[in-house]
């Protein structure tokens, strides 16, 4: 983190945690900003939304080892950045639209699925304690069943026979956020390079101090 007082300061947290989104609200600006993670995917497009706005003008941020590109240069992660910097319109597009459509699709029957599945093991459970009878097996099956049965009542809690559109609603929602942020970062970069393993964006303004 930037020196306060002349001294650098170091935090060990963990970058899905709650306590790194609060320390990193309390940071100040920032002129250069290195990401060598986690290295998934997920926590690199999480991180650059995160600490972006954090970034003076002028600053550098860097990605390391994007070892997941596939996922990375999604139209609903990077790659909307990277459409968003030769088209400007490309976030409103028809290609980005079918993206959400199938990410909402694909969160809607996921949904069903995990209920199905759950409702399942349930069933398997109940079937084998019956088999077991009265052995010494008992309890472990009973104690199997209670987690099982928690976990379906858990799912049935969160949504129901609706729970599919939940999760759709869920994922159009984040799907619509990180195709704005992916604009609004496009916007803002006056210069952006894919490398190999490596993505280095320099934001619009004033020069970096060294």
């Amino acid at each position: 983190a930037p020196s306060r007082g002349g001294e650098p300061q170091t935090h060990e947290l963990d970058t899905a945690s709650e306590a790194f989104v609060s320390l990193v609200a309390r940071l100040p600006r920032l002129h250069i900003v290195l990401d060598d993670g986690d290295h998934t995917a997920l926590s690199q497009w999480r991180l650059l939304r995160l600490l972006w706005p954090r970034l003076l003008p002028g600053g550098v941020y860097v990605i390391e080892d994007v070892v997941q590109p596939g996922a990375f240069f999604a139209p609903s992660a990077f790659g909307a950045v990277l459409g968003a910097v030769a088209n400007e319109s490309y976030p409103r597009s028809a290609e980005v639209n079918r993206e959400r459509e199938r990410v909402v699709s694909a969160a809607r029957a996921a949904a069903v699925a995990e209920v199905e599945h759950a409702r399942r093991a349930v069933a398997h459970a109940t079937a084998a304690r019956e088999r077991a009878g009265d052995g010494r097996d008992r309890a472990a099956i009973e104690s199997a069943i209670a987690a099982k049965v928690s976990a379906l009542e858990a799912l049935e809690a969160e949504g129901g026979p609706r729970i599919g559109e939940r999760r759709a609603r869920a994922a159009a929602r984040e799907f619509d956020a990180s195709v704005q942020s992916a604009a609004a970062l496009a916007a803002e970069a006056e210069n952006l390079e894919v490398r190999r393993m490596c993505v280095v964006i320099r934001k619009k303004g004033g020069g970096v101090r060294t």
